[in-house]
């Protein structure tokens, strides 16, 4: 009678093992399934978000942007290396800033010359701005830091004159507050520029064709 009970046990022990192989097996396989299916739309989201930066290095940039590499963190793109004659110096950095205007947040991509010195990368003079996004400025006013006259302004200035006045970006009349947003977001940006320049090595790269 003993050993029909210890049989029995032992085939629910059996049982019960299987039950919780099977259940590992289906979680694993779900926890595949969710891990895909985010994959899948970091990948669209990211496809997007660099050919959106693609376009404004190619903006700034247009027939010298040729090849550029992408550099990304944390699955966000922030910034590009231009290549032009030697592929292991670029000859351009551009990266994003922001700052707040007068009716929300101004974002500009930043277009530098990168110079060399003791074997060392750091932006130089920029090359060209342009405005991601200032869909929150007062429309004929502070929307028109969109305008080439104005980032004109910035073209040849180096970080300690990205301010508002003499020697400086002049502000458009009318707009100093959304005028000073772009020129604070142009600051942020270079200041992005100098850490990635400084520190390459903490980023991932990916070769990107940034022409047309």
């Amino acid at each position: 009678m003993s050993g029909k009970n210890n049989g029995g046990k032992l085939d629910w022990k059996k049982q019960a093992l299987e039950y919780a192989r099977i259940l590992g097996i289906i979680t694993a396989v779900a926890a595949l399934f969710l891990s895909l299916a985010n994959v899948l739309t970091l990948s669209a989201r990211q496809r997007q978000e660099r050919l959106s930066f693609r376009e404004k290095v190619y903006e700034l940039l247009g027939d010298r942007a040729g090849r550029c590499k992408l550099i990304v963190k944390d699955d966000k793109v922030l910034g590009a290396l231009a290549y032009s004659s030697d592929p292991e110096k670029p000859e351009y950095i551009i990266t994003l800033g922001e700052a707040r205007g007068y009716g929300g947040f101004v974002k500009v991509a930043v277009a530098m010359d990168v110079e060399y010195a003791d074997g060392h990368m750091k932006p130089g003079k920029i090359e060209g701005v342009a405005v991601v996004d200032a869909s929150k400025e007062t429309p004929g006013l502070g929307s028109r830091i969109k305008e080439k006259s104005f980032l004109e302004r910035f073209k040849g200035k180096t970080y300690k004159q990205l301010h508002v006045g003499r020697n400086g970006v002049e502000a458009i009349t009318g707009a100093t507050i959304s005028s000073t947003a772009a020129i604070k977001a142009a600051r942020k940006a270079y200041r992005r520029a100098t850490e990635i320049l400084g520190n390459f090595e903490s980023y991932s790269v990916f070769m990107e064709d940034c022409g047309k």
